[in-house]
């Protein structure tokens, strides 16, 4: 378990397959709405590095993505690519055109 852990700690996800989960889980559990009425958007997401698994969330307001949402993509990716018992890194970026 030791040696499996230490393995999902370097390993890599492909980022048509973490869009592919992120659709998903979007389609299924969208962004709660913010204040003043509207909805932080996210484009896509990606594996930035490993060692920890770092994923990174490109949105429209990413500073607006609510922490409990932010945790429930990070046990879905956990759940999708089995990084049982490793940590993992969310961070989010501005989308170019909402800079």
């Amino acid at each position: 378990e030791m040696e499996d852990a230490a393995q999902r700690y370097q390993s890599r996800v492909p980022t048509p397959q973490v869009n592919k989960v992120m659709q998903t889980v979007i389609r299924h559990q969208t962004v709660p709405t913010v204040r003043g009425g509207r909805r932080p958007h996210v484009y896509y997401g990606a594996q930035l590095k490993t060692a920890p698994p770092t994923f990174l969330l490109v949105s429209n307001t990413p500073n607006k993505l609510p922490t409990p949402y932010l945790r429930f993509i990070e046990n879905q990716l956990r759940r999708a690519f089995d990084f049982r018992s490793v940590p993992l890194r969310i961070v989010t970026k501005a989308h170019r055109r909402h800079v």
